[in-house]
């Protein structure tokens, strides 16, 4: 079954997404809230049956 294109390139703006988010909750910003959601959005979309083990290494890289 073929995943569909749009599918994918939501999944890396959501990895990539997370990562900023993750990024932020750091010093000195400091908004330790966006980890939370930083984490949702990377097991979100590693969580999706369609997610392979190579796809989701590409978005773990997107993601940190």
């Amino acid at each position: 079954m073929p995943v569909d294109r749009r599918w994918r390139a939501v999944c890396s703006v959501a990895a990539l997404a997370g990562g900023a988010a993750l990024w932020i909750s750091f010093p000195p910003t400091g908004w330790w809230p966006a980890a939370i959601l930083g984490c949702a959005l990377l097991g979100w979309v590693l969580a999706h049956h369609n997610t392979t083990a190579r796809s989701g290494a590409v978005y773990g890289f997107l993601f940190g």
